[in-house]
């Protein structure tokens, strides 16, 4: 069917194919010197008596107290790790979590790297992955999966020679994006099925685990660990002056967060709010819609928003700046695997108001204003309603003015509320999760490899499911 054809022209042209082989067996060739000089290096094998059963390896770290026993050498393998852009701060952090513990040897492997502090092998595609010295050194490999990209398709080379771990960061539905990006987002649900190569998954959210286990993922497989967040530095909503309210949105410039939502929420909260206002608008512009950024700053400048102001791109130290000077944090995503921004505005201070989808209500714990995704005059009354008490409760910050889902509580509980629902998500923490997985993963036994049969037939099931 059409589906099939798309897989065809996607992998198995003629010109791709040839292209396909040209590449590897440059890799092959290149490699090769390499290669020679990794297994002059390699120890002897480990002799074993006739009489005993076969030794097991020693495991690299200690699962009780997380103590490395004898170096691990780890790969990590993403797309990109681009700036401003959320899987660069997970990889970074997990490189600094195992260079931290000691008794790790890291090497990341990416088709692009934008960090001259850290070291990276950049690869042009699967085949240069595969070959690469490295990355047939390691005893772990951790795989960051959102979307799709060749280098994932090492998942099912690597089967049974290094224990594997991917990472789930969830994929946008095809509902919810553009046509021109259809179909890699098609491609990116028949590679997730690769997942079920690894011996261990770790998704960002229970909604992560929860959309794999639909998909006939095994939940014994999967693993909770959520993505650290370390930044901005902490600020207090109690410590905020009066004046004028400030609103505040980060994420990507795309349709899946609603930004079009918020650009027409605010403009029915500036005709129902006695309160002063402004809305700051802040996304990587390189991984935004070009047509949704245009279209919006269009509808901002037909509807004569001067309450709104469109920023694009911002760096970090501008990005923590908003943050602190802002009040509000507006959500309105139709979805979210995890969302990292609404824990770095409950570390600023900053009340989470948006649509209660996929993970959103949970990762603000009931410290937001969630409505009803796609009910747009909600999201505005809300707005509206959080505006109103956020002016009224200034100079008074034990007055239990604001209305959350949680309650009406002070600016001064609000802010000791999140302080303990963002530790949860603390980069040491995390690490800590991480780490303890790695060592429960390394001394357990070797699994055997999946059946790659049913899982493709499960893959085209779900493609079909999805272009439905």
């Amino acid at each position: 069917g059409a589906a099939g054809r798309r897989r065809y022209e996607e992998r198995f042209t003629p010109e791709r194919m040839t292209d396909g082989l040209v590449d590897f067996l440059s890799a092959i060739g290149s490699s090769r010197a390499s290669a020679r000089h990794l297994s002059q290096q390699r120890p002897p094998p480990v002799r074993v008596p006739s009489a005993s059963k076969p030794a097991r390896l020693q495991p690299a770290v200690d699962a009780g107290e997380r103590r490395p026993m004898r170096t691990t050498r780890v790969a990590l393998v993403c797309s990109v790790v681009a700036r401003h852009e959320g899987v660069a701060a997970v990889v970074r952090h997990a490189l600094a979590t195992m260079r931290a513990a000691g008794g790790f040897e890291v090497c990341v492997f990416t088709a692009r790297n934008d960090f001259a502090d850290m070291p990276a092998h950049v690869v042009e595609g699967v085949a240069q992955l595969l070959l690469h010295p490295a990355f047939l050194a390691a005893d772990l490999v951790i795989y960051h999966f959102g979307i799709y990209h060749p280098l994932f398709d090492a998942l099912i080379a690597g089967v049974g020679r290094a224990r594997q771990i991917a990472v789930f960061h969830n994929v946008t539905p095809l509902e919810l994006v553009s046509p021109e990006q259809r179909p890699v987002i098609e491609a990116s649900f028949r590679q997730l099925f690769n997942l079920k190569r690894a011996d261990r998954i770790w998704a960002d959210s229970e909604v992560n685990a929860a959309e794999l286990v639909a998909r006939g993922f095994d939940r014994d497989q999967i693993e909770i660990i959520p993505l650290a967040v370390g930044r901005p530095p902490p600020a207090a909503l109690a410590d905020k002056p009066g004046g004028e309210v400030e609103l505040l949105f980060v994420g990507r410039i795309v349709r899946s967060k609603g930004v079009l939502d918020l650009v027409a929420a605010v403009d029915l909260a500036r005709r129902a709010c006695d309160v002063s206002f402004r809305l700051s608008i802040a996304g990587n512009l390189e991984f935004s819609d070009p047509a949704y950024v245009e279209k919006i700053k269009r509808t901002i400048a037909e509807r004569s928003l001067a309450c709104v102001r469109f920023l694009g791109t911002v760096e970090d130290d501008a990005l923590a700046s908003l943050y602190h000077g802002a009040h509000i944090l507006t959500i309105p995503s139709h979805h979210e695997g995890f969302c990292a921004p609404v824990i770095e505005g409950l570390r600023s201070g900053c009340i989470p108001v948006g649509y209660a989808a996929y993970n959103l209500p949970h990762v603000a714990g009931r410290l937001g204003r969630m409505v009803a995704l796609g009910d747009r005059a909600a999201f505005a009354a809300a707005l509206t309603e959080v505006i109103a008490a956020v002016a009224q409760s200034a100079g008074r910050p034990d007055a239990p003015l604001l209305p959350l889902d949680c309650g009406r509580v002070s600016r001064r509980a609000f802010d000791q509320a999140a302080r303990a629902h963002v530790a949860r998500f603390a980069p040491e923490r995390v690490g800590g999760a991480m780490l303890r997985s790695i060592a429960q993963l390394l001394a357990a036994p070797a699994t055997q490899p999946r059946n790659a049969g049913r899982e493709a037939g499960r893959a085209a099931e779900s493609l079909d499911r999805a272009s439905a």
